[in-house]
């Protein structure tokens, strides 16, 4: 690859990677907000409502594209101006309240919560139109980059860590009057039965409350989040306006056009060719008229339209059975399963749910970057890898369902084997998803992107919304 082709794929890498951040990132530091602000364990329902409200920003950008003619790079631009803003209220104002209706609520969380997701969802429907912009081999970095934007955070919240309200004995040469929260650890040196006598006999040692707090602050966290979305606006800055990312987009937009013309001529030509006519020779006394010849033209010329007619009529109905795929896939992976992680990792163990979080969000940019080196878009592929990633995801459901007894529970093998699930699951549908998005950006270019990114966002909302009712409405899943 040129230096110059490296340097357009890093820069659409970094983009990708502004794609889905805010959602990813305030999910993970949901452990913490839970333990600070009002709301509680109510938190999470709130914040998915604000989630599910910024699907209307893909309808709201679709709307401003007919009838007021904004573009994707200037909706681009609100979008990420809306997301650092946003970032910005979250470090400042996040654990600040007011009261509403006798209730105090975290209203500066949930209007950037909701600033935040807007980006996210609306940026199927910009971003993947800008990159139709590129040579098609650029738009699987875009895609990496988009499946970093969930690793990312992983990892900073990995290190962060979710504190803990676990109780802590720490020793002093007080004589302290010792505390009913006690740690764990100290519960085999007490008596059953609470004695003042027998408590007096421990010795030199308070008994007191302790939180443990993460390594860094929300405040932090939240500014990995604005950090990232920024060197995501920077690449778009430079993607639109570097001479070298310029020239990349006119190049294709000439390719494209030529090609435009050449169908169009041959279009053109077929039409010409296809009416009937007579080449009649007149000489002083006969004249002579060639119908035989022009009949057999004639009939080679149907033959190859109704060819070319049936191959697009195939392609055309190969590019709509995508799109539902793509719909289905993110069905899956974006929408219905995350919500199903705790259900089906939990009962092996804490540790099995720490590493299918981390594993599977992994797994999505490591099946883009897996596209970018082995890319075959055929459609029986496409197919079988849907097909095996559904199978792998029943599976996971049926353990999610049978929670809090799935099978092999008390085995490290049942462990193991989900892990190795969730990674297949995701991996697997990632690769699928690469493919098809690759197979739409060169038969329909960004009004294919457009469309795609719309079912992206239908099929993640969707799924979410469905397993959100099943969760909290329905007695399908059972906690440990």
């Amino acid at each position: 690859m040129k230096k110059s082709n490296l340097r357009i794929s890093l820069l659409a890498l970094l983009f990708g990677m502004g794609s889905w951040i805010a959602i990813t990132g305030l999910w993970l530091e949901m452990p913490l907000l839970i333990q600070k602000l009002p709301e509680g364990w109510r938190l999470a329902s709130h914040l998915n409502i604000m989630f599910q409200f910024a699907n209307i920003g893909p309808l709201i950008y679709w709307y401003a594209h007919r009838k007021r003619g904004l573009n994707e790079v200037s909706a681009t631009h609100i979008q990420m101006l809306v997301g650092m803003i946003s970032c910005l209220g979250l470090i400042l104002g996040w654990n600040r309240t007011m009261v509403l209706y006798t209730h105090e609520h975290s209203i500066v969380l949930f209007v950037a919560t909701f600033g935040l997701a807007l980006v996210d969802c609306t940026s199927s429907v910009t971003f993947l139109p800008f990159m139709a912009r590129f040579d098609s081999s650029y738009m699987t970095p875009y895609l990496v980059g988009e499946g970093l934007s969930g690793f990312i955070p992983s990892m900073v919240a990995l290190v962060q860590g979710v504190g803990d309200n676990r109780k802590e004995c720490s020793s002093t040469s007080n004589n302290v009057q010792p505390m009913m929260n006690i740690t764990i650890q100290n519960i085999s040196s007490l008596p059953s039965v609470y004695d003042p006598e027998e408590m007096k006999r421990i010795p030199n040692e308070s008994i007191h409350s302790k939180l443990i707090e993460p390594r860094f602050s929300v405040e932090v966290f939240f500014f990995s989040l604005f950090a990232t979305i920024f060197i995501s606006y920077v690449s778009f800055c430079a993607l639109q306006w570097l001479p070298i990312c310029q020239r990349e987009m006119n190049r294709i937009k000439q390719r494209r056009q030529s090609q435009l013309f050449i169908n169009s001529t041959d279009s053109t030509a077929t039409k010409l060719k296809h009416n009937r006519h007579s080449i009649t020779y007149q000489a002083e006394t006969n004249s002579i008229e060639i119908e035989r010849d022009d009949d057999d033209i004639e009939t080679r010329m149907k033959d190859i339209t109704t060819n070319g007619e049936t191959k697009m009529s195939k392609q055309k109905k190969t590019y709509y059975y995508l799109l539902a795929l793509m719909c289905w896939n993110c069905f899956t992976t974006f929408g219905f399963f995350p919500s199903v992680q705790p259900y089906s990792a939990l009962p092996y163990g804490v540790e099995v749910l720490h590493y299918v979080v981390i594993l599977s969000g992994l797994a999505y940019p490591a099946g883009c970057f897996f596209g970018m080196l082995v890319e075959n878009k055929s459609l029986r592929i496409i197919n079988l890898l849907t097909i095996i990633g559904s199978c792998i995801g029943f599976y996971i459901l049926v353990c999610a369902l049978m929670s809090p007894s799935p099978p092999l529970l008390g085995t490290s093998f049942g462990g193991v084997l989900m892990i190795v699930a969730w990674i297949s699951f995701v991996g697997i549908l990632s690769y699928a998803k690469t493919m098809i998005t690759l197979w739409i950006c060169e038969y329909a270019t960004k009004t294919g992107m457009f469309w795609l990114g719309m079912n992206t966002q239908f099929g993640a909302a969707t799924g979410a919304a469905l397993n959100f009712i099943l969760i909290n409405y329905s007695r399908l899943y059972n906690e440990c």
